[in-house]
């Protein structure tokens, strides 16, 4: 073989050791990255949580303070005023919860369509650049 063939073989084998290593280089990184991304959804979805959490324990709080405002004058009422003071209130507390819950979930709903959207955008884009690269003219 000649000189000149044997120096493009070692300098091609040298591309290809460098680009290796890149490649190893970076997936490392990039996981590194994925793994620190990962963590910081992980504690922000914690928190979103806690505070709803929170949020529906003092509302339940709530509701007790009121229960027990209420069922404080039980002994001093008739039946008749009890059945019909305590049914009302029963009543128009579970249509506000279910109203309070409907809107909720139309609210998670929302939000997880412009997610998808979202990641269908970005997706969408990425294939057009990855297609504008094999055109041919």
């Amino acid at each position: 073989m000649s000189l000149k063939i044997k120096l493009i073989s070692v300098m091609l084998v040298m591309i290809l050791v460098v680009i290796a290593i890149l490649s190893v280089v970076i997936l490392n990184r990039s996981s590194g990255l994925q793994i620190n991304a990962m963590y910081q959804y992980a504690e922000m979805l914690a928190k979103t949580h806690a505070i709803e959490i929170q949020r529906r324990i003092e509302s339940f709080t709530g509701y007790t303070k009121i229960l027990a405002q209420l069922l404080s004058e039980y002994e001093t009422s008739s039946e008749a005023v009890r059945r019909s003071t305590y049914n009302n209130i029963l009543e128009s507390t579970i249509q506000q919860y279910e109203i309070a819950a409907g809107a909720e979930q139309i609210n998670k709903a929302v939000i997880h369509v412009n997610e998808i959207t979202s990641r269908t955008r970005d997706g969408i884009n990425t294939l057009i650049k990855e297609v504008s690269r094999f055109k041919t003219e």
